[in-house]
């Protein structure tokens, strides 16, 4: 549930951009939330409507942040055969939202 993630516009912004990242890649490993795997969808606030969040300028601000950790340290990647918007989540990606130490 997204509220497990992101129970308020006040804790997301005492989260580290590292924090809001992680708590992102938890979210969408979920594998529920499929349709924010679109860097369009993860920052339009429509896609975002219907999931027990408040939709403020301030929580798209802070979910942007979250993506933009998650893209610059590897934990999605371009999804084969769909458009360029679409990702996925990549292996370590997968093994860090399960709680498993990666050595660098």
């Amino acid at each position: 549930m997204v509220t497990d993630y992101f129970s308020d516009e006040e804790a997301m912004d005492a989260m580290s951009q590292e924090e809001l990242g992680f708590s992102l890649l938890k979210l969408l490993a979920e594998g529920h939330h499929d349709s924010l795997l679109n860097s369009n969808n993860i920052v339009n606030p429509p896609s975002w409507e219907g999931l027990g969040v408040r939709v403020t300028p301030r929580f798209m601000d802070l979910v942007a942040e979250g993506w933009a950790w998650m893209v610059g340290e590897g934990h999605v990647a371009p999804r084969p055969g769909q458009g360029g918007d679409w990702f996925m989540l990549t292996r370590r990606a997968k093994v860090l939202a399960r709680g498993v130490a990666i050595a660098r």
